[in-house]
């Protein structure tokens, strides 16, 4: 975890400096040293509080995976065709794929809480 941290943390301070400064400005030395520490200690916390490897893969499956790998690019398809009002076999696909996925996501969380709720009353 310690040789990958950079590879994290990096990219993450990449981005929250394109939200909060202006074109072509970097971050103060002050502003990273503290961006750094936020996005380590969050991962830290993160890490100690999630027990397994498997919880994290359901948490990251049923959410950034589904979101990724498959609800950004229908949403994407169906912004281009928003001009084009005719109801087409593609488009009827993906509004059906898109509802699917979205309750796949949802019983996918719901399971896993309820597993982790019925293990902490037992």
């Amino acid at each position: 975890m310690f040789f990958a941290t950079p590879f994290c943390v990096l990219p993450n301070k990449d981005s929250i400096e394109e939200l909060i400064t202006k074109e072509g400005e970097k971050l103060s030395h002050k502003q990273n040293l503290l961006y750094t520490f936020l996005l380590v200690a969050l991962a830290f916390v993160i890490a100690i509080e999630v027990p397994t490897i498997s919880d994290a893969m359901t948490v990251l499956g049923a959410t950034t995976n589904s979101g990724i790998g498959f609800l950004l690019p229908i949403h994407f398809y169906l912004k281009t065709q928003k001009g084009k009002k005719e109801l087409t076999t593609m488009k009827i696909m993906c509004y059906i794929i898109y509802v699917m996925i979205c309750l796949s996501s949802v019983i996918t969380m719901y399971s896993f809480i309820k597993g982790k709720m019925d293990k902490s009353t037992n």
